[in-house]
């Protein structure tokens, strides 16, 4: 990466922790709206590569880590969203085939 002055360091650094804290609020505005799926994948991908192009730029151990707990809480989040995608999937499933059997119970009873 080329050498960044001190202030384009810390622009660059704000800039990643601004845009971190705004995706991370329109994902809790996002997070059960079933329409939003591909935008709210699109803002978890996004959260894990700032946080990972915050490791790259940090100059101190303190910052490291920090971008570090982002990126690890990033992919957490991830894979949470994924598995809770999942089950929904899953359990609408479910729903799906007991409205199938409720109405073989009906047409036997018929």
């Amino acid at each position: 990466m080329p050498y960044l002055s001190d202030d384009e360091y810390r622009d660059l650094f704000e800039k990643i922790i601004i845009r971190e804290v705004e995706i991370r609020e329109e994902l809790k505005e996002l997070r059960n709206k079933s329409h939003e799926v591909a935008r709210v994948e699109k803002l978890l991908k996004e959260r894990i590569d700032l946080a990972t192009s915050g490791e790259k730029i940090a100059n101190t151990v303190r910052e490291k880590l920090l971008f570090t707990i982002m990126k690890d809480s990033a992919i957490q989040d991830e894979k949470f969203y994924k598995t809770e995608k999942q089950f929904n999937e899953e359990i609408s499933r479910i729903y799906s085939r007991l409205d199938d059997l409720e109405e073989e119970v009906k047409k036997l009873k018929g």
